[in-house]
C-alpha cells in the first residue's frame, strides 16, 4: 500500500501493474486480513477478490512476479504462494491447499 491508499485502490494499482489488467473499485470485494509469521517476520495480507476486469494477463516488465497463468480452483498447481494458499483456503475451506497456518479475520460485509 501507498500512504493515503485504501485498500480497494491499492488492489486495483497492484493488480494493473503486476498483471496488465484493469479493476474498477465497485468489482472489488475485500475479503479479511491474514496475520503470519514468517522467518521471524510479522506479515499482514489483505485478501480481495476481483470480480470483473478489462484488459489481457500478461507479464509485467518492471515486476518480479514471474508469469502468470490461469488455473480453475480446483487445479491448482503445487507450490501456489503461501499468502495465496492462505487467503484461499480462509475463503473457500472446501480447497484443501497445504500451507503454514496463519490467523484470518473476515471484515465485515459491505452495506
Amino acid at each position: 500500500m501507498e500512504a493515503g491508499e485504501s485498500f480497494q485502490d491499492a488492489v486495483i494499482r497492484e493488480l494493473a501493474e503486476e498483471t496488465g489488467l484493469i479493476a474498477l473499485t465497485r468489482d472489488v470485494e475485500l475479503l479479511g486480513t491474514l496475520v503470519d509469521h514468517v522467518e521471524g517476520v510479522l506479515r499482514i495480507t489483505v485478501g480481495a477478490l476481483v470480480h470483473a476486469w478489462q484488459g489481457h494477463l500478461t507479464t509485467q516488465p518492471d515486476e518480479s512476479a514471474g508469469d502468470w497463468t490461469w488455473h480453475p480452483l480446483h487445479q491448482l498447481p503445487d507450490g501456489v504462494f503461501v499468502c495465496s494458499a492462505q487467503i484461499l483456503t480462509a475463503s473457500r475451506p472446501d480447497l484443501r491447499i497445504d500451507h503454514p497456518p496463519a490467523h484470518f479475520a473476515v471484515f465485515a460485509p459491505a452495506k
